[in-house]
């Protein structure tokens, strides 16, 4: 579809975008700029400055007449976004970091896969992912895998088998009707950690089906000091995630599909665990999650946290070597039923 021929299609499908951002001095304007610069024109933009104390205000009184300003004492980015979505006015609501940065094309191929599937009420996307270090830029997921999947179809029947295929957007990716949080509610505050996942998961209990697009049609920027910050595990937090959807998945009769995703989750605390020395937190995880994993596996943690202090070197050391060689991909593979 070109949308200069359809003259009334962006008063159709209008469209807010929602953007958090927290001392984003250094990349604010990356993130704005490639909103600006859609060909597919947003209806409106709302920045939620969520108490910066650098030079973000200042930058962004040039967006002035191009977007909405909100400001508010720093409470996190779930927060901001919930404040954005009361604000917004359109019929969809789309969101972007303020360190990551849109396609041009983003509001455009997924407007039209919407425009074309009057069903789907959410959309995601392929995305790259770029270290700030390195330089290197890569898709999450390859292309072709996805097209795959999708069998010639622009969504999945199912957001939980999507996951468990491999595939997974990133929250600057995802496009979502605003009447949808009118019935599921906003992001949730008690949550430091996964909030974004936790909204997803909601989402799909009541609405499984997600348009999708296998070109990447954002980047996100990893190695950024918010990408250290979210190494520090909050275990709490995730104690409360995992809890509120084993209970929610059954509630929507999902448990098949959502458990194998929380143990993967898990399992991937528990490594990040094994990093921090912290011995009693991975065994509590075992013990509370224990009909989740085989015998085998919890026998294995729990001897590698004997020693927990070893244990911490060692996978510190290992650590080292795969980013050194570039081997992440190969050494630390997804379980089988994520590949």
């Amino acid at each position: 579809m070109n949308i200069a021929e359809n003259h009334d299609f962006r008063s159709r499908e209008t469209v807010s975008v929602i953007i958090p951002a927290y001392n984003a001095e250094v990349y604010i304007r990356r993130s704005i700029d490639s909103v600006l610069l859609q060909t597919y024109p947003a209806n409106e933009v709302i920045v939620i400055d969520d108490g910066s104390t650098d030079h973000t205000t200042e930058i962004l009184k040039n967006y002035m007449q191009q977007v909405q300003y909100i400001y508010q004492n720093n409470a996190g980015a779930s927060a901001a976004r919930n404040v954005g979505i009361k604000r917004a006015t359109s019929k969809w609501i789309a969101f972007l970091d303020a360190d990551d940065e849109w396609m041009p094309n983003k509001l455009e191929e997924q407007i039209q896969v919407v425009t074309r599937n009057k069903t789907i009420v959410w959309i995601g996307a392929n995305y790259y992912t770029r270290s700030s270090i390195n330089n290197r830029c890569s898709p999450y997921t390859i292309p072709a895998k996805i097209e795959k999947l999708l069998s010639g179809k622009e969504y999945f029947n199912d957001y939980f088998a999507m996951v468990l295929s491999g595939v997974m957007p990133c929250t600057d990716t995802i496009l979502i009707k605003k009447e949808v949080f009118d019935e599921i509610g906003y992001f949730d505050l008690n949550l430091r950690r996964g909030q974004d996942t936790d909204m997803w998961m909601r989402i799909a209990y009541r609405w499984p089906k997600i348009g999708f697009l296998s070109v990447p049609l954002a980047t996100y920027h990893i190695e950024t000091d918010r990408d250290l910050m979210r190494k520090q595990i909050n275990l709490p937090t995730m104690l409360n995630f995992y809890d509120k959807h084993l209970e929610l998945s059954a509630k929507f009769s999902q448990s098949n599909k959502v458990k194998p995703i929380l143990k993967h989750m898990i399992s991937i605390t528990i490594r990040g665990l094994l990093f921090q020395n912290c011995r009693d937190n991975i065994r509590l995880l075992l013990k509370r999650y224990q009909n989740l994993f085989s015998i085998r596996y919890k026998v294995f943690i729990y001897i590698l946290t004997i020693y927990p202090r070893f244990t911490t070197l060692g996978c510190h050391a290992i650590s080292k070597f795969i980013r050194f060689f570039n081997l992440r991909r190969r050494v630390v593979p997804l379980p089988k039923k994520l590949k």
